[in-house]
């Protein structure tokens, strides 16, 4: 590796190290302004995330696009659940959070097998 390519890696990897501590300062700012409607914040995120899924699920192109968007559909299901758990301070949604996770790897290694074997 040439030595431009350590320098570029070293900052890289140094600014990578300092992410946690700006995310920490900066949550710690903000916090406070945003407690009372953080989830709907991650609501929104969480739907605009789900419809890019959507639009991925039905557009596809192929078969292993459409296994891909089902499994990231799933994936947001969870989060989902996880912050209705967080806004509502019960641990009820967990086994559906896990239930959920279990089908989507579940469906997603049975897809993959399927796509693999030359399936559709």
């Amino acid at each position: 590796m040439s030595a431009c390519g350590r320098k570029l890696a070293a900052f890289f990897g140094g600014f990578q190290a300092l992410m946690p501590l700006i995310g920490w300062a900066v949550g710690s700012q903000i916090g406070p302004l945003v407690q009372a409607w953080d989830h709907w914040i991650a609501f929104v995120l969480l739907s605009a995330g789900l419809l890019a899924t959507l639009v991925r699920l039905v557009a596809g192109p192929s078969l292993a696009d459409r296994v891909v968007a089902t499994d990231l559909f799933l994936t947001f299901l969870v989060m989902g659940s996880a912050v209705l758990s967080a806004r509502e301070g019960r641990g009820a949604y967990l086994v559906v959070m896990l239930g959920v996770a279990g089908v989507g790897f579940l469906g997603t290694a049975m897809g993959a097998r399927f796509v693999e074997r030359g399936g559709a």
